[in-house]
């Protein structure tokens, strides 16, 4: 293995459920070809998560900021020049995977956070480091839990590099989805907002047509609320391909 800094080696190792290198399924850098570093933990559980292999009862590996730096690099045999951190939920190691971050760019790399939007303090501390910070909201009915003044004070700091993301369908409750517009419109997210239709947990596709109805009364919602923010309606669309 090379050798990195000394200064990695103070910092805890860290729960990584996986890494592996595949095409972005979701959002605005959807069709890039990226690695990806899915940390193991989340502080919130959400109706539709497809990943609670990495949340709760799964299996995950202790990796030293090095060594997963290392096998990030290792997976890039395309040399794609992006490495994205997902979870779980990667800001409840923030310092694991703000130094992992900070090792990759000074390699070269462009990185990207996936995260739930709820955990300001860890972003607050770490966006420096982050190229693009893709956030969730959460809707209460999809979680449980009122995370409107996590969301609000998470966006007011990543808005410059952030894209919102909020998964729909067509049974979305409209108050709700409209609370979460508000949020954007007031910070205006510089890469615009997703509405990304539910995936199906045992098919994988889409829960119902993009142009439905109910959905194309959420986009039109989302130009009332969102002026000059970004509109895109899309899917998992790595279901879709069938890739991780």
């Amino acid at each position: 293995m090379p050798n990195y800094s000394r200064s990695s080696k103070s910092i805890p190792c860290g729960k990584v459920a996986e890494t592996f290198f595949s095409i972005q399924g979701e959002g605005i850098f959807l069709g890039t070809p990226q690695v990806f570093i899915r940390m193991y933990g989340c502080n919130i559980r959400c109706s539709y998560c497809d990943t609670m292999y990495a949340t709760t009862g799964g299996k995950y590996r202790v990796m030293s900021v090095a060594a997963v730096v290392h096998e990030a690099i290792k997976l890039d045999i395309n040399r794609c020049g992006w490495v994205t951190f997902t979870g779980g939920e990667p800001l409840l190691q923030k310092v694991y995977t703000r130094a992992a971050a900070e090792m990759l760019r000074n390699k070269g790399y462009r990185v990207m956070l996936e995260t739930n939007g709820t955990l300001y303090n860890e972003l607050k501390s770490s966006i420096s480091v982050y190229d693009h910070v893709s956030m969730d909201i959460k809707l209460p009915s999809q979680c449980g839990l009122s995370l409107w003044e996590q969301h609000n004070k998470f966006l007011s700091i990543a808005k410059k590099k952030a894209g919102v993301k909020v998964v729909v369908d067509p049974s979305t409750p409209v108050g709700e989805f409209i609370t979460a517009l508000k949020l954007v419109g007031k910070y205006k997210p510089a890469f615009g907002i997703v509405l990304q239709l539910r995936s199906d947990r045992k098919t994988g596709l889409p829960v119902c047509d993009v142009l439905n109805p109910g959905i194309m009364n959420l986009f039109s919602l989302t130009q009332k609320y969102c002026k000059g923010v970004e509109v895109r309606v899309l899917t998992q669309n790595h279901k879709v391909w069938k890739i991780k």
